[in-house]
Formats: structure tokens, sequence, C-alpha cells
């Protein structure tokens, strides 16, 4: 109980603390105090009872000190079994348990755009999900712009994470990546990976769902 009391009162602290960086437009700041914010939510260390305010926020911050990319695709043929796909890697490392496969309801045409907007309000209804540093989507400037407002919409201004577009040629091969500079040059490799296992995890579920209805 009073690890509870001590742990409510951080998240107090933190959630004033994260408002008064994203009022003054600090989001870099804001989104490391979200994450820390979603760990100590998750967190059950009654060892963590006797220290300080700043030894749990260290402690805690540590073990959520995971760099998380996740990247996202749509699969369909002319509109007919549209899907979504997302694939995840955290520190450099694909983790497939966190893959997530999205069957497309509320998008009837071919709409890309429309169609990631909603696989994109469907992850983020997940709140026991960590969330992402950085996001890679299959597009370009309207489907960033789409990426854009539903994170606005569901996270705030201050959300701190890196919004990653792979445009794509006639041949659907990487023409160029659109999005934060520094992180691009930094990511590339992990960038492009991610893009491709986003396309091939997205085919393989659409191939599963055509192979069921036929």
């Amino acid at each position: 109980m009073f690890f509870e009391g001590k742990k409510k009162n951080l998240i107090k602290k933190l959630e004033r603390q994260m408002k008064e960086f994203a009022k003054n437009r600090e989001f870099e700041k804001a989104g490391k105090v979200k994450k820390t914010l979603f760990a100590l939510n998750h967190i059950q260390d009654v060892a963590l009872i006797k220290k300080s305010e700043e030894e749990i926020v260290e402690n805690v911050f540590s073990r959520g000190a995971v760099f998380r990319m996740e990247a996202f695709d749509v699969a369909h043929i002319s509109g007919t079994n549209t899907v979504g796909a997302m694939v995840v890697s955290e520190n450099g490392e694909l983790k497939k348990s966190d893959y997530r496969k999205f069957k497309i309801r509320g998008v009837k045409i071919p709409n890309d755009t429309a169609t990631l907007k909603e696989i994109l309000e469907r992850r983020l209804k997940h709140k026991e999900w960590r969330l992402p540093d950085v996001i890679v989507y299959d597009g370009g400037i309207a489907h960033r712009n789409a990426v854009l407002e539903i994170f606005k919409k569901d996270l705030g201004e201050n959300h701190g994470m890196k919004i990653i577009g792979v445009v794509k040629d006639e041949r659907h091969k990487p023409k160029k990546i659109i999005g934060e500079a520094e992180i691009i040059k930094k990511h590339k490799k992990q960038i492009l990976l991610l893009n491709s296992e986003a396309h091939r995890f997205a085919i393989s579920f659409h191939r599963q769902l055509r192979n069921l209805n036929r």
C-alpha cells in the first residue's frame, strides 16, 4: 500500500512535469517523461519502496530505456482482403512476439492512407503496448500527414516520436526516406530493414486470408 501511494504521487508529479515540458515546446524531454510514466505504471517492484523519488525515476527509466521502432504496411489486391501489419524492433533486434496483424474494417475501397490511419488508431488503443521511439510507414507526404494527425489526436503534440516514411519507385523499391534527418542518418539500415519486414509480413497475412476465402 505504501509503495502504491508513493507511486501515485510520483506519477502525478511526472505528469505535471510532462505538461510543463510540452507547454514550453520541449517535446523531446516530454517524450522521455512519457516513457518513464509508462514504465512506472507497469512496474510492481517493492524493492523500490525505500528509494528516493530521483532514484525511482532513474531505476524505472533505465528499465524502460529500450529503443523501439515500429513499421507499418498495407496489403490488398484491388481493395479486397485488405490487411495491415505492424513489425517491431527493440535495440536493433526484431521482436517478433510484438508483431501484429490487422484485418481492415472501415475502409471499403483501395485507399492506403485511410487504411494506415485505421491501423494506427487501433494500435494506439492498446495502452498496454510500449510506445515506440520511431514510426516507419510506407509512403510519402500524404501518408506522413495522416500519421501525424493520428498521433497528435491521440497523444498530443508532445508524443516525442519520430515519423519516418519510405517512398518507393514504380518497381516498389525504396527511392528516398523522408522525416527527421538525424534519425535517418543514424538508423537508415534499420529503417529499410523494418520497412521490408513489414511488407513481407503484410503480404504473408494477405495470402493467408486469400487462401482461406477461396
